[in-house]
């Protein structure tokens, strides 16, 4: 009886459209079902992973009629079981990033409503590749996380699990952190070592060399001051492992260039740099902005204003503060910007646009990982007066269902 699924049980279901989440929505009887490892359109055996109120959650364990565009995952680790890190490894990247695109225009239509949702050509948008020319979705990830199991091996999470599996190789890692990995896999003795139980960051650098940073619970063990040089444009970052830097290698260099479009950022004005991290935005909006402009660059991580001061140091008018984005708002005597740029966490600005938007900047842009977060804020932002002048998407996570937004907001 679909009436009474419970965790465990199997039915065969035909999906229909690719949601947010990486799942595709069905329907048994009074039930939502929403299903992963299928391809919209699909027949498959599904069986039943979790459940809230009248919604099932399940994953394809058979697929019974399937898209001609099905492939074969290039990785043996991926799927029901297996490592938990990638989604979609069972479509081209192409038709990935056509689900990408639909998934962020339903968004906009259900978060941001039809007002906000018609300033968009969504014919004319795209997700766009961080390779032109290559579409194996394989070698870009920069950064890996891991624990250490109980032999001392480099171990990822099952899908949809806390269980702990040690893979034998990771496809999407670039080649200096996949062989790196690869070997400690082995068992063979090098630097990404780490007692059983511990967290494991790795970053690697312009020279493939690793940079690496154990963890106990939140806190770092003491010995853990390795940085990788990373470099956008004309600039060098020396980052530690734990502060956040984005994973795709080609990913700061298109944000930095769509921000820097939508922006405009003259000699002499002043802005302001929200969620700053490492001062990615901040370096070069101070850049245009000349001696006689200023930035002001808000952050709260200790780690990152830390990176930001080593490597913004030559340029004055970046003015850093280390302080919560809320509060820096509430008590600033900044003066007011002609334009803001911010890169909140994944649940977006929320109660921030309030404060923000009473300082009346002429341009907003908004750096977004969440499609839902994006479109909530956007239709908040249009509520207070702005417009959307400009949305650009990227495929900034090949093989799974996360993907990066810039919006520009003018007033």
């Amino acid at each position: 009886m679909t009436d009474a699924l419970a965790v465990g049980d199997e039915l065969v279901i035909t999906v229909g459209q690719m949601v947010h989440g990486g799942h595709c929505i069905g329907h048994a009887g009074e039930h939502t079902v929403f299903v992963r490892y299928a391809m919209p359109g699909e027949r498959v055996r599904a069986r039943i992973d979790r459940r809230k109120g009248s919604v099932r959650f399940a994953s394809a364990v058979d697929v019974l009629e399937a898209d001609p565009q099905r492939v074969t995952p290039p990785c043996g680790s991926f799927g029901l079981g297996a490592c938990g890190g990638c989604e979609w490894q069972f479509a081209p990247v192409s038709v990935q990033r056509t689900w990408k695109r639909m998934v962020l225009e339903d968004a906009f239509r259900r978060q941001g409503g039809s007002r906000v949702a018609a300033q968009v050509d969504w014919t004319g948008l795209s997700v766009e590749s961080m390779e032109p020319g290559l579409e194996s979705g394989l070698g870009w990830r920069t950064r890996a996380r891991w624990r250490s199991d109980s032999a001392g091996r480099p171990a990822f999470r099952r899908a949809g699990s806390h269980d702990l599996i040690a893979i034998p190789d990771c496809a999407v890692l670039v080649p200096a952190l996949r062989s790196a990995l690869r070997s400690a896999l082995r068992a063979t003795p090098g630097a990404l070592d780490a007692p059983p139980g511990r967290d494991v960051v790795a970053q690697a650098g312009l020279d493939g060399r690793l940079a690496i940073q154990v963890q106990e619970g939140t806190d770092c063990v003491p010995d853990s001051t390795q940085r990788a040089t990373v470099s956008v444009r004309n600039r060098t970052w020396r980052v530690q492992p734990g502060a956040f830097w984005q994973a795709h290698q080609g990913l700061p260099d298109a944000l930095v260039d769509a921000v820097l479009e939508f922006a405009q950022p003259a000699a002499g004005q002043c802005w302001w740099d929200l969620y700053s991290g490492v001062g990615l935005f901040s370096a070069f909006l101070g850049d245009a902005v000349g001696a006689t402009g200023s930035v002001h660059a808000v952050e709260s991580s200790p780690q990152a204003d830390r990176m930001a001061r080593r490597s913004l140091h030559d340029l004055p008018q970046v003015h850093l503060h280390k302080q919560r984005v809320e509060e820096w708002l509430d008590g600033s005597s900044a003066p007011r910007p002609h334009g803001v740029v911010a890169d909140p966490p994944r649940r977006g600005l929320g109660t921030v646009i309030t404060p923000l938007v009473a300082n009346a900047p002429e341009r907003i842009i908004l750096v977004a990982c969440d499609p839902v977060a994006l479109a909530r804020d956007a239709r908040l932002l249009v509520e207070a007066g702005y417009r959307l002048g400009g949305l650009r998407a990227f495929d900034a996570f090949p093989m799974t269902h996360h993907l990066e937004c810039v919006a520009l907001f003018t007033c």
